[in-house]
């Protein structure tokens, strides 16, 4: 029997999307073979942001949103209590194509309660379904030299520095 080039190439890109490794470009399909190159599944997470990140100005933060399934789930932040997607905001905080949304360093007097304090949760989905991660209690502190009640904790969540 002969195996089809696109046949192969579905075969190993159902591979890498179930996590598995492939060796060659054109996975050799021997008689006999029948692989559901074809099957599609909805989203599933396979990194979940966390339920609270807290950061200081001066760090900034990355929250990850990682999901798999076929075709290959959109990644879209919202806002938790209604749904809405959320943006950039130029130099405060951006969302990137891998579904990280990054939150930059900033002057203290740049903070913005609708983005600095904010629950936010993550969307995947495809044309097989969605699914809403848990809530992002995001919350960030002004950190300055002063001793004013103003300045918040120095406290730090899940998350990676900028």
């Amino acid at each position: 029997m002969h195996s089809h080039p696109l046949a192969a190439r579905a075969i190993a890109l159902l591979l890498l999307l179930q996590g598995g490794v492939v060796f060659s470009d054109d996975a050799g399909g021997g008689a006999g073979n029948k692989v559901a190159g074809e099957t599609s599944s909805g989203p599933v997470f396979v990194k979940e942001p966390p339920n609270r990140v807290d950061f200081s100005n001066t760090t900034g933060a990355v929250v990850e949103c990682l999901a798999k399934g076929n075709p290959q789930p959109d990644i879209i932040w919202v806002r938790a209590a209604d749904g809405t997607a959320v943006g950039d905001v130029p130099g405060l905080r951006q969302v990137l194509a891998n579904g990280n949304l990054v939150f930059t360093p900033f002057r203290a007097e740049d903070y913005r309660q609708e983005v600095h304090a904010q629950v936010y949760a993550c969307l995947a989905k495809n044309t097989e379904g969605s699914i809403t991660s848990r809530d992002v209690n995001v919350r960030a502190g002004n950190h300055h030299n002063d001793t004013s009640v103003g300045c918040a904790s120095r406290e730090r969540g899940n998350i990676e520095s900028v």
